[in-house]
């Protein structure tokens, strides 16, 4: 059966996180990466302990929760394994604008979750957040509290955690959670860094994302992009398109082919049924139309297809 919808729109350093969970290769997924500490982005590098507060200057609201405000945020403090261990409701500081941003997020993943879980008795709404920081003095968006770093998501019937589940040795369903997350992250932010986007380590153990300084929220899937080009190859290798195919971050034939058939599969053409023509390569708003049906479709543990655009 095929199914469519209208849905709207104590802590630990850097380097002792990092060794703990950050550096496990992937298996057939990634090129492999180098046992040796990596050169962490300078705009993301986790922070150490005491450091985190937005730059003098910036303006900031001190948040506890994100989207509802009983979805705690909850801080990572340390592993189980690969899994992090997240404290209990914290605070963290946050350009107030991009907080707002935030909450349309969580509340849209939510919304979307409600709809797409698998078939449980459980509602699968959001119960927390996890993070490792927001606001932290340092350059780039952190610096102003316009980023946040993710390292769980947890529903009431399931969860994500943002450092294991993205591996090669990890189940697909839990694949396709990670998948699902990230591809809500970028119907709402511009920069979405994740483990496909940086094969150096400095991303491995969560999700990083910002508004680049504005307003203007997400943009069209580019595909000179790195971090957009990831999503739709993750998207075909884990929703039923092409298992083989690498996320590397390069659009080439490749990917162009699975993109095609990911769109045909959603219904987003004329030419395979659907209503109308979409064109999520040029346009902010059929780009969130492509990435609901990611996250559906991956949410609902389905391939590409189960949940799709109107069919006329």
């Amino acid at each position: 059966m095929t199914r469519y919808d209208a849905v709207g729109d104590g802590q630990l350093s850097r380097r002792r996180l990092l060794a703990a969970g950050g550096l496990t290769a992937a298996v057939g997924l990634l090129t492999p990466m180098s046992n040796a500490l990596p050169a962490y982005a300078e705009d993301d590098s986790e922070p150490e302990l005491g450091t985190m507060a937005v730059c003098s200057g910036n303006p900031y609201v001190n948040r506890a929760w994100v989207g509802e405000s009983g979805w705690d945020l909850r801080h990572r403090t340390g592993w189980n394994g690969l899994v992090g261990v997240h404290g209990g409701r914290h605070s963290e500081q946050f350009n107030a604008t991009f907080h707002n941003r935030c909450n349309t997020w969580l509340q849209n993943l939510d919304a979307i979750a409600r709809i797409s879980r698998p078939n449980t008795s459980s509602s699968w709404g959001i119960q927390w957040l996890g993070d490792i920081g927001a606001g932290v003095c340092k350059t780039g968006q952190h610096g102003t509290g316009r980023a946040l770093d993710i390292s769980r998501v947890q529903w009431d019937g399931g969860f994500v955690d943002l450092n294991k589940h993205w591996r090669g040795p990890e189940t697909r369903v839990v694949k396709r959670r990670y998948l699902a997350v990230v591809a809500s992250c970028r119907r709402y932010f511009r920069n979405v860094f994740t483990a496909w986007y940086d094969t150096d380590g400095s991303h491995v153990n969560h999700v990083h994302v910002d508004d680049n300084g504005n307003n203007s929220g997400g943009v069209n899937i580019r595909t000179s992009h790195k971090g957009d080009t990831t999503i739709v190859q993750a998207a075909g290798r884990y929703l039923g398109v092409n298992s083989d195919i690498a996320i590397d971050g390069i659009w080439g034939p490749i990917t162009q082919s699975a993109y095609n058939t990911l769109m045909a599969r959603f219904k987003m053409t004329t030419s395979s049924g659907g209503c109308q023509t979409y064109n999520p390569l040029s346009s902010t708003a059929d780009m969130k139309v492509f990435l609901r049906w990611v996250i559906r479709n991956a949410l609902a543990d389905q391939n590409a297809g189960y949940y799709h655009s109107p069919t006329c």
